[in-house]
């Protein structure tokens, strides 16, 4: 007989439940029995985004300008990222990437619907090496 059921740590319940939405958000108009590419540690590796509408208002759109990053940047680097995560903080999805004029940063994002999202906040970080 096998011992006690495992009880998951705060921290990996949240993992799991990011990997789960993003699993979710990625299988979006695939096939049922589509495979997602597997990291070695078991994590989903990103996979490229479709097109997707950017729902800007004054709100969002103030923020983002904040750090510098205009919409513009903004939707390049979700579009054609080189990097796609989920965030610690808000659980949503992450872009990283490179705007026109150089700058690596990253690109939070709300998905409303299959082909819309919401522009939550970006800012310049640190290349990765």
């Amino acid at each position: 007989m096998g011992g006690p059921a495992r009880r998951q740590k705060p921290a990996e319940q949240l993992l799991r439940l990011a990997d789960e939405r993003h699993e979710r958000l990625l299988l979006r108009g695939r096939p049922r029995n589509a495979q997602l590419p597997q990291s070695v540690y078991g994590r989903i590796l990103p996979v490229p985004m479709p097109y997707f509408e950017f729902l800007w208002t004054n709100e969002n759109t103030a923020h983002i300008a904040e750090p510098g990053v205009s919409q513009a940047d903004f939707e390049a680097v979700v579009l054609h990222s080189v990097n796609r995560g989920i965030s610690r903080r808000s659980l949503l999805p992450v872009a990283w990437g490179y705007t026109t004029d150089g700058r690596y940063i990253m690109a939070v994002y709300d998905p409303i619907d299959d082909v819309t999202v919401y522009p939550v906040t970006a800012y310049e970080v640190p290349e990765p090496r």
